[in-house]
């Protein structure tokens, strides 16, 4: 699948970002048809999402990837790290509203509706139960691990209502909708030569002295 922008060398190499380079790649390298968007940002007051796919046929889908093991303690997810735990109260929520924020955007800009499943992609964790109980109640799904990740994206799609489903001409749309820089340029405009002043104007354009667009000679003496 054509993801753009590009995942850069740099960031290849930076820790914080294995996670999201694994989701990146595998995505990259499937044979899904359709096209991704890398870290999506419809406007100045949204959140930046890790990736919106378009699958061709199936469905569309916003993806939050997060590194690192978590868990459900007490009712709250939390980040197990190697200082302690971090409360992630918001990180289920913080997705279904980015989703509809995209949702709207959309729905604003091209005048229809798109269906839109919030994914939550843990590549460092095995299957937890915990957490898809409590992802399933605020309507987010969730794939642990990395392993043929593009097609189980694919599967979470089959439970879902969806009645349009993306076609290459509505992927076309909704791509440019939200980065519009990615549209192909058009054709740069040929230079114009404006003739501002004709004193001493002779314009040969054959091989033999004289031979002229039908300008008259107006170096030639009476």
């Amino acid at each position: 699948m054509k993801i753009q922008p590009s995942f850069s060398q740099r960031r290849r190499t930076e820790p914080t970002r294995r996670a999201e380079f694994a989701i990146y790649e595998a995505l990259e390298a499937s044979d899904l048809p359709g096209r991704a968007l890398y870290e999506v940002k419809v406007d100045q007051d949204s959140r930046q999402v890790d990736l919106l796919v378009w699958a061709e046929g199936v469905a569309v889908f916003v993806v939050q990837i997060k590194g690192g093991l978590y868990l459900i303690d007490r009712g709250e997810l939390w980040l197990v790290t190697h200082r302690g735990r971090e409360l992630k109260e918001a990180l289920l929520a913080d997705l279904w509203d980015d989703t509809m924020d995209i949702q709207r955007f959309l729905k604003h800009t091209l005048h229809r509706g798109t269906y839109l499943v919030p994914v939550l992609a843990l590549p460092d964790m095995e299957e937890d139960a915990d957490i898809l109980d409590m992802a399933a109640r605020r309507q987010v799904e969730v794939i642990f691990g990395k392993d043929d990740w593009a097609h189980r994206l694919v599967e979470l799609a089959r439970c879902h209502p969806i009645r349009h489903r993306p076609t290459a001409a509505t992927i076309e749309q909704e791509v440019l909708a939200v980065m519009p820089e990615l549209a192909p340029s058009s054709s740069p405009t040929p230079p114009q030569v404006v003739i501002k002043n004709v004193e001493n104007l002779h314009i040969h354009v054959g091989p033999e002295v004289g031979e002229t667009l039908g300008l008259p000679d107006l170096t030639a003496e009476d």
